[in-house]
């Protein structure tokens, strides 16, 4: 009795690097994209005045100032933490741009989104930074709208108001 060798097709190969190729796809999105979705620039400023000239940038940029909330102390009230690094939340919104994804039915879910905030922290060596989602990759994965209102101008704006402060 003889044994029949089966031959390799011509696309196993070809498969195999597909599948490769995808899996590779995969996992550069897989570690790269949190990285990319928040934007983080380091300040000139310290602390105290990173947020008063964001905060005056704001509505300079024609945004409405909605509050700065400090999450270290907030914090501090709720629970017993050893919590030292300062953390600060600055709320923000641009009505018209709010309105027109508003208005899109099937962009309504992006309401969890708003309003938009900047973040300000300390790192363990007293650095200030400023933290905010990248409004033009959001608008771009998103589509539609979106795109049209982050991807364009939202990120432009914001973009503008963090220059205030980059080193």
């Amino acid at each position: 009795m003889g044994y029949h060798v089966k031959k390799h097709s011509r696309r196993t190969p070809f498969f195999l690097g597909f599948i490769c190729g995808i899996a590779t796809c995969g996992l550069l999105v897989y570690y790269s994209v949190p990285k990319l979705m928040v934007i983080t620039s380091k300040s000139s400023l310290d602390y105290k005045d990173t947020i008063k000239t964001l905060e005056s940038a704001v509505t300079e940029n024609g945004w409405s100032f909605r509050g700065t909330e400090n999450i270290t102390e907030e914090l501090k009230s709720r629970i017993d933490t050893d919590l030292t690094a300062s953390i600060n939340t600055i709320s923000m919104c641009k009505a018209v741009y709010a309105s027109t994804i508003l208005s899109d039915s099937e962009s309504r879910f992006s309401a969890v989104f708003m309003p938009c905030k900047l973040a300000v922290w300390e790192d363990d060596d007293n650095s200030v930074y400023v933290s905010y989602l990248n409004a033009k990759l959001m608008g771009r994965l998103m589509g539609g709208t979106l795109y049209e209102v982050l991807g364009k101008e939202a990120s432009s704006d914001i973009d503008s108001i963090v220059s205030a402060v980059k080193k």
